[in-house]
């Protein structure tokens, strides 16, 4: 997958989580409970013997503005995945997030349509960032 759509992607999926982000461009990079940026939105890494990793972040509602390293997290919490039942499936964690978050700006339908469950009234924060996805299957 190139940057570009690496970035694309990134924006994508975290577009709906970002409607209220401050104003101003921040950003935020790594893995944000490491410093305190998103610890209250996600609790401490769950280690999963049949995977030997962490099992995907889950985040609490976001009820105001993120901040960047928040943002960071909820980037986890909505790219991570547990695919399958009783270790048949594969774990796909994201890490070495980074995102830069723009000024917010209005629902453009020929770019933001695509966005499930986006809210067409609110302000969307365009991102821009990088991470790395790592595919697992349960070790035997």
């Amino acid at each position: 997958m190139s940057f570009s759509a690496r970035a694309f992607s990134l924006a994508l999926c975290l577009s709906p989580f970002l409607l209220f982000a401050p104003l101003g461009c921040k950003s935020a990079g790594g893995q944000a409970s490491a410093t305190g940026g998103g610890s209250d939105l996600s609790g401490p890494p769950v280690f999963d013997a049949v995977y030997q990793a962490r099992l995907p972040r889950k985040c609490a509602t976001v009820t105001k503005p993120p901040s960047a390293g928040q943002a960071v997290v909820l980037a986890q919490c909505s790219m991570e995945a547990l695919d399958g039942t009783m270790g048949g499936g594969n774990l796909s964690l994201a890490q070495d997030i980074k995102l830069q978050m723009g000024t917010p700006r209005a629902f453009l339908y020929s770019t933001d349509s695509g966005l499930e469950g986006v809210d067409t009234e609110a302000k969307l924060i365009p991102l821009r960032g990088s991470y790395t996805q790592l595919l697992l299957w349960p070790s035997e």
